[in-house]
């Protein structure tokens, strides 16, 4: 049986800044990614929807791969259906974060619930914690799912979908 050091930690969170487009299309992995989005047009709206977040990219190639090669098998794909593909894989990503969003009354704290109500109101995705806590009253709850505070000392949605839904919602 082995045991675990004293040092050892089981839990350590990795932020990554989001990256620009041409950063995530330059990631060598993501080289066959980028050019199928390229050409069929389709790299910008999935970058909206996704930003500059390199796991994002990971999940998204990984989707399209398991499709790609089921749609290989039955004989190739159109541009059609790859955007078909695209959009799919997108849609389920903002019902995912509308879901989030929606459920914020019954899943998260009240805490939650107004930061997310503070950011639609003055229009943002993004809020200093200090502003949050001196102006408003609020610190973020752990843990939550729907918003994270990042080393710049900001809570943000946890990812692009719930960015694009919390300015527009």
């Amino acid at each position: 049986m082995q045991s675990l050091s004293p040092n050892f930690d089981s839990y350590r969170a990795v932020y990554v800044d989001p990256m620009p487009l041409p950063m995530i299309e330059s990631i060598p992995e993501f080289a066959a990614l980028t050019t199928l989005l390229r050409e069929h047009s389709l790299s910008d709206i999935v970058y909206k929807v996704l930003g500059g977040s390199p796991l994002a990219y990971s999940n998204f190639k990984w989707h399209v791969e398991v499709k790609w090669l089921a749609e290989q098998c039955e004989g190739g794909t159109t541009k059609d259906e790859v955007t078909a593909m695209v959009r799919d894989y997108l849609h389920d990503r903002l019902c995912d974060a509308l879901d989030h969003l929606q459920n914020t009354r019954f899943t998260y704290s009240s805490s939650t619930r107004d930061i997310v109500r503070v950011m639609q109101d003055l229009q943002v995705t993004s809020v200093c914690t200090s502003d949050l806590y001196y102006n408003h009253n609020l610190r973020l709850s752990a843990p939550n799912m729907l918003l994270h505070q990042t080393p710049h000392h900001h809570i943000e949605p946890c990812s692009q979908a719930l960015k694009l839904l919390i300015a527009r919602y």
